[in-house]
């Protein structure tokens, strides 16, 4: 599959069965780091008081008005060139440059003094949100750094490559919007696939097959500190827009979330 993005995030490999458990480990590690929280226990939401917090929680209480000190500070600490918090990323600050449309060319002047790759990943999350503003300006601006090249929508991505998850996290965390929570569950039908497909060495599997997981890992996660994701989650459960094995695996990550046992 070609890549949509012009940089590096990859389709998932093919990987060796023996390293299933440690590839999973490894990604669900990065994702808690990428986008950690404080646990809440309590249906009663935090009020945020850090960057991560104003990051989840943004779509309760969007400030926009804190976004450049935030970036300056994610510049600082080198989050923008951290590996793992690019897909969160490009997909929160892709929807809040979507959300602010008449902000987009200052908040681009205010961010221009940060470094090369920082820029980089703004501007590709000016790209994503593909308005009429935000295009205009790269074609001012940038006129041929995405020439040719068509903005991906978050929405309607494939689930095959690593990045899938955290982008529609970071879509949801600045939006609130429940279409990218069923997206996330759509990742549950992969249980369902084969890990054996034609062709692939002896001992190896397509990596999809920890994806399941990794998203039950997650929505259960964020089940525990956001009443919205939970009551989202519960009205899918309920409704007509899952398969059998979506709702088989949902229904296990919101009883993982409601059980205090296995709260951290």
């Amino acid at each position: 599959m070609m890549n949509p993005f012009p940089f590096h995030f990859q389709p998932l490999p093919f990987f060796s069965s023996q390293t299933r458990r440690a590839t999973l480990a490894l990604l669900l590690l990065a994702f808690s780091l990428c986008l950690s929280t404080p646990t809440t226990t309590s249906a009663e939401e935090k009020t945020p008081a850090n960057g991560d917090d104003w990051l989840t929680f943004y779509y309760r209480n969007p400030r926009p008005d804190q976004l450049i000190p935030q970036l300056k500070a994610w510049s600082s600490e080198g989050t923008l060139q951290d590996q793992n918090a690019r897909a969160p990323l490009l997909g929160f600050l892709s929807q809040v440059f979507r959300q602010n449309t008449d902000q987009i060319a200052s908040w681009y002047q205010q961010t221009k003094d940060l470094p090369p790759k920082d820029q980089e990943l703004i501007n590709m999350a000016i790209w994503i949100s593909n308005t009429k503003e935000s295009n205009q300006l790269l074609e001012k601006e940038l006129p041929t750094a995405f020439a040719g090249k068509t903005p991906p929508d978050i929405l309607t991505l494939k689930l095959d490559s690593s990045s899938a998850l955290d982008l529609l996290w970071g879509y949801y965390f600045a939006t609130g919007d429940s279409k990218a929570l069923r997206r996330i569950a759509a990742m549950f039908r992969y249980a369902d696939a084969p890990e054996k497909v034609d062709g692939l060495p002896e001992g190896r599997s397509p990596l999809y097959v920890i994806l399941p997981k990794a998203a039950k890992w997650s929505i259960s996660s964020n089940a525990r500190q956001h009443p919205k994701v939970l009551g989202d989650y519960k009205k899918m459960l309920a409704s007509d827009q899952l398969n059998d094995t979506e709702k088989k695996w949902l229904d296990e990550s919101l009883q993982d979330a409601e059980d205090t046992s296995k709260q951290p």
